[in-house]
């Protein structure tokens, strides 16, 4: 199931709901101040697990300080 992060347009505070398929935004409400007035935002994600310098057979010259 994944992880939303939403905004509160009333109380400007940010929440994050594990939204699955049958879950819809109408259900949703701020923990905060009950506002179902809601915006999803824009959230990134790291991919980590190798260290730079480090030998990676995925990466095209073999090593991963290669990636920007």
């Amino acid at each position: 199931m994944p992880l939303y992060a939403y905004r509160c347009n009333k109380c400007l505070s940010f929440c994050e709901f594990l939204v699955g398929v049958s879950r819809v935004k109408e259900d949703l409400k701020c923990p905060g101040c009950g506002s179902k007035n809601l915006n999803k935002v824009f959230s990134s994600f790291d991919i980590s697990g190798t260290e730079k310098g480090s030998s990676c057979s995925s990466c095209s010259g073999g090593d991963c300080s290669t990636r920007g």
